[in-house]
Order: C-alpha cells, then sequence, then structure tokens
C-alpha cells in the first residue's frame, strides 16, 4: 500500500469521545504528502493519570483548544479516495 492515510488519536480518560489530540499523515506514491495536527479540547474535560503518563497532555494544553466537531471538519477536507489506518489498543485498523 503507497498511497494511504493514518490517524492517531490521544485521550484524556477512559472514554472514547475524551479525545484531547489528533495527528493525520497522508502517504502518496510512498512520500508524506501533508501532515494535520491539532489538540482538542476533550470531552469530558478532565484528564486521567495514566492518561497523562501515556502522551504528557494536560488541562494547560487544551484549555484552549477547539472542540473535537471543529477540528474533525478540518480532517475530512483531506484527501478522501485513501485507505485511512488507525492503531487502538495495538490493534490496527485499515478502512476505505
Amino acid at each position: 500500500m503507497t498511497d494511504f492515510a493514518t490517524i492517531d488519536f490521544e485521550t484524556a480518560n477512559g472514554q472514547r469521545s475524551s479525545v484531547c489530540s489528533v495527528g493525520v499523515v497522508v502517504v502518496r506514491n510512498g512520500l508524506i504528502t501533508n501532515t494535520f495536527y491539532s489538540l482538542i479540547k476533550p470531552e469530558p474535560d478532565y484528564y486521567a493519570w495514566f492518561c497523562q503518563e501515556v502522551h504528557g497532555l494536560t488541562h494547560e494544553d487544551t484549555d484552549n483548544a477547539p472542540v473535537f466537531p471543529d477540528v474533525w471538519r478540518q480532517i475530512i477536507l483531506l484527501p478522501s479516495s485513501l485507505s485511512y489506518a488507525e492503531k487502538s489498543m495495538g490493534t490496527y485498523y485499515v478502512w476505505n
């Protein structure tokens, strides 16, 4: 697979809706052609210590960040004709 996008989310706590950052990398012909990263104000807005140990993000990082729907509107402008890959809890997922 030489054309794809990969997406990575970090969460603030055990709730899947508590996304506090996202990164996207677009690859075409085996070369990185686009990247995107944003901090996100998590919902619910609290940080669990075990999540902070993984990514190091805190309230100070995300207090003034946009909420997920606003960030997602920017992500969906990235190429949609690509396969997307994502890792969650050690498992990789690929979708079109």
